[in-house]
């Protein structure tokens, strides 16, 4: 297991919500809307960077990616991953995700936004606002993507969002709930 990872989820779980990082297989399905089209996207919690990486490597070179994570340890890790290096249009912020819209290029509208972050773990209202801010940032044709443990956020996100699509990933330990709103 990656030593950053357990370190920053001994020392904050409430932040890093997660046993163990992200599996490939949740990766790809975290991914699947991203195409030759997508534009632009904005990760919250980028944590080790195991989306981050597929998110990445999966885009066009012309898209540009805004990756937010809160904690400093992580953030400094993903900065020097000479991995991610190759992604000019990668961009790291250590910043909140509830501070996300003071990330995002004026007069741009991210096609998605894809979210590690453990919704159920964080004050219910904050991660309202939050996604009422997803929303209403979002190209008419985006979609706003998240992963869960637990169907516990399923109530907020049919409270933001017209429509939401929920599937599994089996192959990530745990498994994970993947919703896909519009």
């Amino acid at each position: 297991m990656n030593r950053a990872f357990t370190v920053a989820a001994l020392k904050s779980i409430n932040t890093v919500g997660a046993v163990s990082p992200s599996s490939k297989y949740l990766a790809n399905r975290m991914t699947r809307l991203l195409d030759e089209r997508t534009d632009y996207i904005v990760e919250l919690g980028a944590g080790t960077g195991a989306i981050t990486r597929r998110i990445a490597a999966k885009a066009p070179s012309s898209c540009k990616i805004d990756s937010l994570e809160i904690d400093p340890e992580l953030y400094v890790q993903l900065s020097s991953d000479r991995g991610m290096a190759g992604y000019e249009n990668l961009h790291f912020h250590l910043r909140s995700a509830y501070d996300f819209r003071s990330c995002i290029d004026q007069g741009r509208r991210p096609d998605l936004i894809i979210s590690s972050l453990p919704l159920a773990l964080l004050p219910k209202q904050q991660v309202m606002r939050m996604l009422i801010d997803c929303r209403e940032v979002l190209k008419g044709s985006g979609a706003f993507v998240q992963f869960q443990y637990s169907p516990e956020s399923l109530g907020l996100l049919r409270k933001v969002f017209e429509e939401v699509h929920v599937s599994v990933e089996v192959r990530n330990i745990p498994p994970a709930l993947v919703y896909t709103c519009r």
